[in-house]
């Protein structure tokens, strides 16, 4: 365990873990379940690929409300199109999702910094019913779990550490499930710590990347897309 300026650093996931709440595994479903989607804008936050992650949200008997990590597109400007490459990603967002039967609606986008103009473009070419997500707010007023009373803006430092750790919270309910091996890399790869007050901080994004040699671009997609299960419940 290396140590930070505030304290000790610690993985947020674990393969242990992954194998004890079996994350591999698919669900099975009581009724078909939705398709939702997370996209993860390549200039955001230091990312090197813009990733639109595919997740399905339905109910099984075991766990109840249940997502499923399906499908991770990287998508690719065209050099040889003379649009702005910001409407070249809004417009292959959109054939994406619109495949899937996807709609505006049940799609979240990382919204940090550069982000927002291309949400403000995403809802020009399409219905502006979008989620947007931003990593550097202050985090949520929800419970950290179902059986905790401690609420998240209490025991994290920003939105992205909120997102990851609800992650682990679902995982330990049964509830997360289809984790690729690409993405069980990088969830057990990145690092956290507690700064002042007490509270956890993931690492962020550029040391990552400055330790790891990438981005937890596939993570961040999926984190982004698990949002809109929680806004649901």
């Amino acid at each position: 365990v290396s140590q930070s300026r505030y304290g000790a650093e610690q993985s947020i996931y674990s393969e242990a873990d992954f194998r004890k709440f079996e994350v591999d595994k698919l669900p099975k479903w009581k009724e078909p379940p939705k398709m939702v989607a997370g996209l993860d804008p390549s200039f955001t936050n230091g990312g090197d690929r813009t990733i639109l992650y595919f997740v399905e949200y339905g109910r099984t008997d075991e766990a109840g409300p249940t997502v499923c990590l399906k499908e991770a597109v990287t998508l690719r400007e065209d050099v040889n199109d003379p649009q702005p490459r910001n409407f070249q990603i809004a417009k292959k967002v959109m054939t994406e999702c619109s495949g899937r039967g996807v709609p505006a609606e049940y799609l979240a986008v990382d919204a940090t910094g550069a982000g927002d103009p291309l949400c403000d473009i995403i809802s020009e070419v399409w219905p502006p019913r979008i989620l947007r997500v931003k990593f550097g707010e202050k985090p949520s007023d929800l419970p950290t779990s179902s059986t905790s009373g401690i609420m998240a803006k209490d025991k994290y430092s920003n939105r992205v550490t909120e997102l990851w750790f609800g992650g682990v919270e679902c995982m330990r309910s049964g509830q997360l499930k289809g984790i690729s091996p690409e993405l069980a890399r990088e969830l057990t790869s990145r690092k956290y710590t507690t700064v002042g007050g007490g509270k956890l901080v993931v690492e962020s994004k550029r040391d990552y990347k400055s330790r790891t040699g990438k981005s937890p671009d596939l993570a961040d997609a999926a984190f982004v897309a698990l949002e809109l299960y929680r806004d649901w419940e």
